[in-house]
């Protein structure tokens, strides 16, 4: 129940992956939280469906089972225990496997409703934390002490120790705040869709690259991989257009017979792609996280692996930030914390997309002879693999 003139610990603006799991990890710790998003829904209610497969690196299941939702995810997540990198029109594949990964699989595909789904009911499970939806902000304001939010609605305003923004790429909290950030647009487009396939996947990750952008095959449960078709804007329109039979023949064609003949299963979907970066993604007691600090190209699947060290960040620093006096300077040290890891994995995303993403004969002989050198040192391919997996060192 709201207190009247309650000061909250924290308030969380985004009710979305990152926004929801950071209200869970806080409140499991005694915080008392306050969840804000202008779409979330009631407690009973099912997420609309998101049929994107979601990659969940190995190195983020356990935040996931320290939260106490991996239990329930594991029963839909489809393992991955191979990936597979193959250049179009040019020689030159790259096959990780559990020999390089030590025999752990390297993460799990779910879709990303049932994400969502399982870490909102988590939320809405603990006491501590009061989920203010549909609420559109108005204003933000900032004292020595405190954060408080205003609401369009003219309901009582939130008041709370500090504020963490997880409110998406397009961030209310980062613009309201005149945070400045860079931000970047890849000229493509994300078509998102299922298919299935005559051929067991054989729980393996395909990254196929083709001239206009990569075509990634997820497996998922049965014989159904989840895809992310990247193309230009004029490319991913026509597709669009196209009835199931037809773009299904396009996107066996493209993708090639190691699955058979692919067939859609339900709706497509489509975004553009574009990246962005904040240098200095902190104000006061405001600190971004996830895509309002940093978004990155989806080749490699990394987006939400990335937001998700993010909150193992947040999770460090629980006892800081219990302490009022610390928590401003607590906040300030992200940037400098986590700037390795995004700047790092922001660069190698960008990279891939430019490196692959064109029709350059010379660097297409370039990328074949650099995936087949890849393929012939074991010791490069083990430490992409643990790269890829989100570990230092693979523990079990």
């Amino acid at each position: 129940m709201v207190e009247i003139n309650m000061i909250y610990d924290c308030v969380v603006i985004g009710g979305g992956l990152i926004g929801s799991l950071s209200a869970l990890v806080l409140a499991q710790d005694g915080f008392r939280v306050a969840l804000v998003d202008k779409n979330l829904l009631a407690k009973n209610d099912k997420m609309p469906v998101d049929r994107r497969g979601i990659a969940v690196a190995r190195g983020s299941q356990a935040l996931l089972e320290k939260v106490g939702v991996w239990s329930t995810l594991k029963q839909v997540a489809s393992p991955i225990k191979t990936i597979c990198v193959s250049n179009a029109n040019y020689h030159g594949t790259v096959q990780y496997g559990q020999q390089e990964s030590d025999g752990f699989e390297m993460g799990h595909i779910i879709e990303g409703y049932q994400l969502r789904e399982s870490f909102y009911q988590a939320v809405n499970n603990q006491e501590n934390v009061d989920c203010f939806m549909p609420r559109t902000l108005s204003a933000l304001q900032q004292t020595e002490e405190e954060v408080t939010l205003s609401f369009q609605s003219g309901e009582p305003p939130l008041k709370a120790r500090f504020c963490l923004a997880a409110d998406g790429k397009n961030s209310w909290v980062r613009n309201h705040l005149g945070i400045k950030s860079r931000s970047w647009d890849y000229h493509q487009v994300a078509l998102v869709f299922i298919v299935q396939h005559p051929l067991s996947h054989h729980n393996i990750a395909f990254e196929h690259f083709l001239p206009r952008g990569p075509l990634a095959l997820l497996p998922m449960s049965g014989n159904r991989s989840s895809v992310v078709w990247t193309e230009t804007p004029e490319a991913a329109k026509r597709m669009l257009s196209l009835d199931d039979k037809t773009f299904s023949e396009e996107v066996s064609h493209l993708f090639g017979e190691a699955l058979g003949p692919l067939t859609i299963d339900g709706p497509r979907s489509s975004y553009p792609l574009s990246g962005q970066m904040t240098l200095k993604p902190f104000q006061g007691r405001c600190l971004l996280i996830g895509d309002s600090a940093h978004a990155i190209h989806p080749v490699a699947g990394q987006g939400f692996n990335l937001g998700l060290r993010d909150v193992y960040w947040l999770e460090s620093q629980l006892e800081s930030l219990k302490n009022p006096s610390k928590i401003i300077s607590t906040l300030a040290c992200f940037p400098r914390e986590r700037s390795l890891d995004i700047l790092g994995m922001t660069g190698a995303t960008h990279g891939l997309v430019k490196l692959f993403s064109n029709n350059s004969g010379t660097m297409g002989r370039f990328r074949s002879l650099g995936l087949g050198l890849t393929n012939a040192f074991p010791f490069l391919k083990k430490k992409l693999t643990r790269h890829a997996m989100g570990l230092k060192e693979i523990r079990s």
